[in-house]
């Protein structure tokens, strides 16, 4: 083979081998996005988890103090009668202390009821807008999953058939020639 056709072929070899390039970037480029939507969905998935565990708890919370405040009503109840059959000055005193303390107590845990009632609601917001968010990427990524994966293939088909074609071209040319 001549110094001449070993050019030729060279020549050939190098715009094989930017080719190769190229589709490399294109095969990592398409691999990345995929990669980054289904990371995307996994930190989605996370984040619903721990905002519905968090709701759920408050929701629990919610409900013992609403026990609890049941329970202060009847003890209020329990206080008025008491309050009601007093017999001096000093036991109607301390009834209406711990009548007092009582309401206190009660209207402390119904605005706790109230703060857990709005943070419940900002919760249920919030999971609602992360499942959108969810199905958003969801859907995009069973739309491009199919087309990343048909164009991952033809660019794996045409990275082959360049190899192939390189290696034919590398076995014509010299391997001197080639090292160097």
């Amino acid at each position: 083979m001549s110094l001449r056709d070993q050019i030729v072929s060279l020549e050939a070899l190098a715009a094989i081998d930017a080719e190769l390039r190229r589709l490399e970037d294109q095969l990592t480029e398409e691999r990345a996005i995929l990669a980054n939507l289904k990371d995307e969905l996994r930190k989605l998935d996370e984040k619903l988890l721990t905002d519905r565990a968090s709701l759920a708890e408050m929701e629990k919370t919610r409900s013992e103090l609403n026990t609890e405040v049941r329970q202060m009503t009847a003890q209020i109840e329990r206080s008025r009668e008491k309050l009601s059959r007093s017999r001096n000055e000093r036991e109607s005193n301390a009834a209406q202390r711990e009548l007092e303390e009582l309401r206190k107590l009660q209207r402390d845990r119904e605005d706790e009821i109230n703060k857990l009632s709005t943070l419940s609601e900002s919760a249920r917001k919030s999971i609602e807008e992360t499942e959108a968010a969810q199905k958003k990427i969801a859907d995009e990524l069973g739309g491009r999953e199919s087309d990343i994966s048909k164009t991952l293939a033809e660019a794996m088909k045409e990275r082959d058939a360049k190899l192939v074609d390189r290696g034919k071209l590398a076995a014509a040319v010299q391997p001197m020639t080639l090292r160097r």
